[in-house]
């Protein structure tokens, strides 16, 4: 990529041989070119000989070139290298305080009128630039778009139709906003870093542009009314505006509780994989041993492009290989098998050891994945949305009822329905439900369990405190029969989730089933949509996974599998073998009570710490 270079003098912008105008407008024609945009921050500009980035030089230009055309001296002292907030106000201040001592050349109106042109231009080349590095979208060529493409003015426009599921609301939703992402990709006046990776979240995009849709409330339910508009296109009513309220204390609540935990786990596991190295020396370690891994899904496959099978067959990303391992459970070579001796073999740890070859690599994978955990908790108030989990009805249940949202309603003109006492419960709040009736389906009786709570609505729920052994409801058509409370999957159940599977000693009821938690932990970060490849999760999980007879690591160049044990987070890092990891940590009387931390003598990377 060509370079951009400008080298002036203040000597020659005050006698006229450099017209910052025209300087101006060079920088900015090499500056919005979207291969040359990101530069903008490595380019150097030479003042006098000292040096400014290019992207900073541009206000300096477009407020100093007032100066020039009035014949106003302009030093090197003028110019400003912008690094803090606030720095702009002070800058356009101190050019008005020495406009203001060349009252003979410049009116305080003619002054006014070129420091707010300057603002304007300077605004718009603002939004061109955040448009091309992603952090803003421009509204103006959106419209544009729109008015020659029916769909994206169908997406800006989309309403969610009545009488869906809560699950299918969100499906439709999230399709919408995939389909408008997709098709901004190729527009790159409206949103070109789309195509780059920029800073704009696809979740944000869709709320702003196409349907804020599902909500959850603060106790974790997902509230049935749909926001059924965009924020572009503006909240519809009193309900819109409660619901997105009631949402933001949620995100609020998120905050103040998961950020702290999620804080907490970033520092344990840091001590816990601090000591995880990459051993540059060993290509293949020879291992007899191998982890099963479930390839459940597309997703998951792809977690594990570049790694190698223990038939040593290189996972591609090829359709053909992706489709003949879906759907099989195939042993593939691990860091938690490895049987290197001074850390983990190049080909346990796949292709990825080229790129983090010069880096700790369990400190890179504890960051990858509770840097993105922390970040999601503190991106809640922006993208908090209802998650709702897919139902799956039975044939009699679907010929005799529908679903609009949360309520059911019968299928038929008058539905009679049974409900026996026994079959009845209360929940937390007292509200009163039932997951086993009766009803006539096609001109029988027929038992109908359902996967979710069917709670009864006030009234009917009355009948059952005179009623001794059964009540039957007759419901019109028209009349919905039972209503659903739905839980919102949290942003924090992931966080929460990942605490149950590594921190407790059940291992989220796995004990010490160590290919199962291999398996969950993958399929975990894998559901919650993370950008982290499987082996970072493997590397977490080595640390964990000891020979119950010897409580280290086990020996995997042996024919038969040791006995092996889960350990967990905060005990694995109090028997650490380094002296100085376990005293990072916490229960440091505890640990000087006991005689073996004076038997540790194994270096570690925290003992600079203790010198």
């Amino acid at each position: 990529m060509e370079k951009f270079n400008l080298e002036i003098s203040t000597a020659d912008i005050n006698i006229g041989a450099v017209n910052l105008e025209e300087v101006l407008q060079n920088v900015l024609d090499w500056v919005l070119v979207p291969e040359h945009v990101s530069s903008r921050r490595e380019e150097i500009c030479k003042i006098n000989g000292q040096e400014f980035k290019l992207g900073r030089i541009i206000p300096n230009l477009f407020f100093l070139k007032i100066l020039q055309k009035y014949k106003i001296p302009i030093e090197l002292e003028d110019f400003v290298d912008f690094k803090k907030a606030g720095e702009l106000e002070d800058f356009i201040n101190k050019i008005s305080e020495k406009a203001e001592q060349y009252k003979d050349n410049i009116s305080l109106e003619d002054l006014k009128m070129e420091l707010t042109k300057s603002i304007v231009k300077l605004s718009d080349v603002t939004v061109r630039v955040n448009t091309l590095v992603g952090i803003t979208v421009n509204l103006s060529s959106l419209g544009q778009l729109a008015a020659k493409n029916s769909r994206v003015k169908e997406l800006l426009n989309f309403d969610i139709p009545e009488g869906l599921q809560l699950n299918e609301i969100e499906k439709l939703v999230d399709a919408n906003v995939k389909e408008i992402n997709e098709i901004l990709k190729k527009e790159e006046t409206v949103y070109k870093p789309l195509l780059l990776g920029g800073a704009v979240n696809a979740r944000q995009l869709g709320q702003t542009f196409v349907n804020v849709g599902l909500k959850p409330d603060i106790e974790g339910n997902v509230i049935p009314e749909p926001v059924n508009t965009s924020f572009i296109r503006g909240l519809r009513n009193r309900q819109d505006y409660k619901t997105c309220a009631i949402g933001a204390r949620k995100a609020l609540v998120i905050s103040h509780k998961q950020v702290r935990n999620s804080g907490y786990l970033s520092r344990k596991l840091l001590l816990l994989a601090g000591e995880t190295q990459l051993d540059q020396t060993c290509e293949c370690c020879n291992t007899k041993h191998f982890l099963p891994i479930e390839f459940k899904t597309e997703d998951i496959y792809k977690r594990y492009i570049g790694r190698y099978t223990a038939t040593g067959e290189k996972i591609t990303g090829d359709p053909k290989q992706m489709e003949a391992f879906i759907g099989n459970t195939i042993e593939v070579r691990s860091p938690i098998t490895c049987s290197a001796r001074t850390g983990i073999c190049k080909q346990c740890y796949g292709d990825l050891w080229k790129f983090n070859a010069e880096y700790n690599i369990g400190i890179i994978s504890v960051l990858l994945l509770t840097n993105q955990l922390t970040q999601m908790l503190l991106s809640s108030k922006h993208l908090l949305m209802a998650k709702t989990e897919k139902i799956d009805w039975s044939e009699d249940f679907e010929r005799a009822f529908s679903i609009d949202k949360n309520e059911v309603y019968p299928n038929l003109e008058t539905t009679k329905i049974a409900i026996a006492v026994q079959d009845v419960y209360e929940d937390d709040e007292g509200d009163l439900f039932t997951n086993r009736f009766t009803a006539k389906v096609a001109n029988k009786k027929v038992v109908i369990t359902t996967p979710k709570k069917m709670f009864l609505n006030k009234e009917d729920a009355k009948k059952f405190e005179t009623e001794p052994k059964e009540v039957q409801l007759y419901v019109d058509s028209n009349e919905s029969c039972f209503f659903m409370k739905t839980r919102n999957i949290e942003l924090g159940s992931t966080l929460a989730a990942l605490i149950d599977l590594l921190q407790k000693p059940s291992h989220g009821g796995f004990d010490n089933d160590w290919i199962a938690v291999a398996n969950a932990f993958v399929d975990k970060i894998s559901e919650s949509k993370l950008s982290l490849m499987a082996v970072h999760a493997e590397v977490i999980l080595r640390c964990l996974v000891k020979d119950l007879a010897t409580e280290k690591f086990p020996d995997w160049s042996q024919d038969e599998v040791p006995e092996i044990f889960v350990d967990y987070v905060s005990n694995a890092i109090m028997n650490s073998e380094e002296l100085s990891t376990s005293l990072s940590f916490e229960q440091i009387k505890k640990q000087l009570n006991n005689v073996k931390t004076y038997e540790k003598t194994k270096a570690g990377i925290y003992d600079p710490l203790f010198v």
